[in-house]
């Protein structure tokens, strides 16, 4: 089964959507309706097939309106829109309107830059059709470039060049040759060509980083400044892809940096310009930037087109609703990897820049690889350390790169940190093999212990083993490749927590987008991507499955919950309690004092816990002081919870062992699981629960019943057990290989072992609220490769 099958949809995920933005700002799902009404609305525009107001091109119009020399554009970029919002060639209106723009004589540079983005969505799955008309439409847009005097590198409105031009066109202009550029099958564009379109965009900059419509003459604008910044991130691909393979310091463009800084003091002036924020999405998604400045790009433009859903008229209904939907959906698109711009400590007043972009295209080129593998459409972006690490989970990858001693302050330490127990893996990249970096991680240096041993002195750096999953139960096999990579990591057993690309220097392929012989190196990373999300179709961004206490919910009890702390692995997801205790206090008003109790020490006592749980992923053992606390802990009242982190394995086992020692002939009730119509899963109610894609292959495959067992005294369940995992669960990023509970049936059935164990009852439940949800594709299959099975 290849990465097409296995990821071709994004789609919803998650069950706690937790919007990492104002109170007033568009969620997900308004987003998604405001899709769904885009679409809607340009099929209900759609006439014979195409979305032209005249039969054929009125020259007489005029040369940039789109009855005369633009003719076909609104079909264009109608069905552009649609196809980038997930829409099948093979659908019938889409089909017609391909069909149409087959045979369209279309003259216009706007209108050939829009069609050849359809061709390029096209060629995806239909290559040998979309071919051609890539070829016929490319030709005519390199022959349209002015190709002297001042117009030199830029096009007019009509595929005949007139020595005039200007910005708005140009750019489209460009877009389409980049369509064609980076088709399915390429269509060989001449370097010189992208040499004269820089050069001339360079040439029209203003000092100041602007662009105005024509020439430094015109005063800047803010959608000719998009237009110059965003062309200027084409160019560079072809232009400037070899640089920083030599590793000596960040790669800068100055012409992009400078655009960039103008927008971000500008950027409230593109008001409701749905051109324009088309053109910011087309940098947002090339630059990989998040911010302009400290503005959320996507957030603000959201706010502003959402609320207008289905009155989209700004420059015109047909434009205006695709610039929407284009922006809509393209902004949102599931995030591969965030690639981080950090600072190195100088122990000084002032950081140290750290060589964080020598390859400013890695991380891009590397997601379009996935990308184009999995016939979807994915981002990635660049972030940094200054915001709370519940904003840095648009992706369950940070990517780190260097070259020097990663020397970071203690703050930023501790931020990774908190991403990694909230889900998320460091993925490090040591560019051209360097030495200090790897130790400074690994290893460590003189007088100060590696990043792997500050973050995790509890784990040990290993060499991941041939039958990891990575290497074995996703798409690409480890066993297929000629370069047998290798990849360094520490986990906690269960999960990998950081990975290290051991040696092959990876980027620098990823940079120069050498693919052909180098495969491994580019699946390698499809591989991680796919063990970050189970296989699953990942998460739309602005869509979270973090949970932070909201502080306007008032708490109506308390309940004090020991974590049982023993001599072995005791605390292996310490986020995912974290995580539980904010959604017990929205969810149920249950503030959740969770403390943890060394066991052995007498602290443990139903006075002063009414529930403890326990859980782990590796044998222990338990003394006989430790066995008697426990025993007379439940003896008095309380009630352990116990689930083996990761699921069955060598836990699960020293668990029953321990409690047949404990209990005697009353632990053998726990050969049953409990009923399905137990009180357990009645308040609040569970209708079925689910699993992840590990335990169905290996264990329970469709079963929807819980599995959990009890040990009782006198009636009473004082033990409740699972050998299925919930304690990854409680996390919420549902990484491969666990066998468990997917993270929703986890959280609500640790709730209600939590609130029926300590004798709380649930919340009443409120009204439900209508939202409006994006139609749901069909689950992807699973791959043949199967997750090597836990010892039971």
């Amino acid at each position: 089964m290849n990465l097409k099958t296995l990821i071709r949809f994004a789609l919803i995920f998650g069950f706690i959507l937790l919007p990492i933005i104002s109170a007033n700002a568009a969620n997900s799902d308004q987003v998604n309706a405001a899709i769904e009404t885009a679409k809607a609305k340009l099929y209900s525009m759609q006439k014979g097939g195409n979305w032209e107001t005249t039969a054929l091109a009125d020259l007489d119009k005029g040369p940039a309106s789109p009855e005369g020399g633009q003719w076909g554009g609104l079909t264009s970029i109608a069905t552009y829109a649609l196809l980038a919002a997930g829409e099948s060639p093979s659908e019938p209106r889409i089909k017609a309107a391909i069909e149409w723009l087959k045979k369209a004589d279309i003259k216009g540079v706007y209108a050939l830059g829009l069609r050849l983005q359809v061709w390029h969505y096209l060629c995806r799955k239909h290559k040998d059709e979309a071919r051609p008309f890539i070829e016929r439409d490319a030709k005519l847009l390199l022959l349209a470039l002015n190709s002297k005097g001042d117009a030199m590198g830029f096009y007019h409105y009509l595929v005949t060049p007139t020595g005039s031009y200007d910005h708005s066109v140009s750019q489209y202009g460009i877009l389409g040759i980049w369509a064609a550029a980076e088709a399915e099958q390429p269509f060989e564009v001449p370097s010189k060509f992208w040499d004269l379109v820089e050069n001339a965009w360079l040439k029209d900059q203003h000092k100041d980083g602007a662009w105005g419509y024509n020439g430094k003459r015109e005063n800047p604008t803010m959608t000719m400044t998009a237009a110059g910044v965003a062309t200027l991130y084409i160019t560079q691909d072809y232009v400037h892809g070899m640089e920083g393979l030599t590793c000596k310091g960040n790669i800068r463009n100055k012409g992009i940096e400078a655009g960039i800084d103008w927008m971000s003091k500008h950027f409230k002036e593109v008001g409701n310009n749905l051109y324009g924020w088309y053109g910011i999405e087309r940098i947002g998604v090339a630059s990989g930037l998040k911010y302009f400045g400290t503005i959320d790009w996507y957030r603000e433009g959201c706010n502003i087109i959402v609320p207008q859903a289905g009155n989209w008229n700004n420059h015109g209904t047909v434009p205006g609703t695709s610039f929407a939907l284009l922006f809509l959906v393209r902004g949102r698109a599931p995030v591969v990897m965030s690639k981080l711009n950090y600072e190195l400590d100088s122990h000084g007043d002032k950081m140290k820049e750290a060589h964080w972009n020598q390859r400013p295209r890695d991380a891009a080129n590397v997601t379009q690889y996935i990308s184009r593998e999995s016939e979807n459409f994915y981002n990635w972006q660049i972030i940094n350390l200054k915001v709370p690490s519940e904003e840095l989970h648009d992706s369950p990858i940070m990517y780190i790169a260097g070259d020097q001693t990663l020397d970071l302050k203690k703050e930023d330490v501790d931020k990774l940190r908190a991403y990694v127990e909230q889900g998320g893996l460091l993925v490090f990249n040591s560019d051209c093999v360097n030495a200090n970096f790897q130790n400074s991680i690994l290893k460590g240096t003189p007088g100060k212990p590696g990043l792997a041993a500050q973050l995790w002195p509890d784990y040990e750096v290993r060499k991941l083993p041939e039958d990891h999953l990575i290497y074995t139960g996703q798409t690409y096999k480890k066993k297929d490749w000629k370069d047998k990579l290798d990849l360094m990591g520490v986990g906690n057993g269960t999960r990998e927590f950081m990975l290290f690309f051991n040696g092959g220097d990876p980027a620098r392929f990823w940079q120069t987008k050498t693919i052909g012989g180098k495969e491994a190196y580019h699946q390698l990373m499809a591989n991680i991507f796919l063990y970050t999300t189970e296989q699953k179709p990942p998460r739309f961004k602005g869509q979270s499955y973090i949970v932070t206490k909201n502080i306007a919910i008032k708490s109506t009890r308390t309940v004090k919950m020991a974590r049982v702390e023993y001599a072995g692995r005791w605390n292996p997801e310490p986020g995912g309690w974290r995580r539980f205790a904010a959604f017990m206090h929205n969810t149920e008003k249950v503030d959740l004092q969770i403390d943890p109790v060394r066991l052995g020490e007498g602290k443990l006592t139903a006075a002063n816990y009414k529930i403890a749980h326990i859980t782990g992923n590796t044998k222990f053992r338990m003394t006989d002081k430790e066995k008697a606390e426990i025993k007379a802990y439940t003896e008095s009242g309380g009630v352990l919870i116990i689930d083996a982190c990761g699921g069955e394995g060598e836990f699960a086992a020293s668990a029953e062992a321990e409690l047949g020692a404990i209990f005697g002939e009353a632990a053998k009730e726990m050969s049953q699981p409990l009923s399905f119509d137990n009180a357990l899963y009645s308040s609040p109610k569970i209708s079925e629960v689910s699993y992840r894609r590990t335990a169905q292959k290996q264990v329970v495959g469709k079963l929807k019943a819980p599995q959990i067992s009890t040990i009782s005294r006198n009636g009473k369940p004082v033990v409740y057990f699972s050998r299925y995992d919930m304690s990854t669960g409680l996390v919420g990023q549902e990484v491969d290989g666990v066998v468990g509970y997917t993270a929703i049936s986890a959280t609500e059935l640790m709730r209600n072992l939590v609130l029926f164990g300590s004798g709380t009852p649930a919340a009443p439940p409120e009204a439900p609220k209508a939202a409006a949800v994006a139609p749901q594709p069909a689950k992807p299959a699973a791959p043949k490769a199967a997750a090597k099975k836990p010892a039971k």
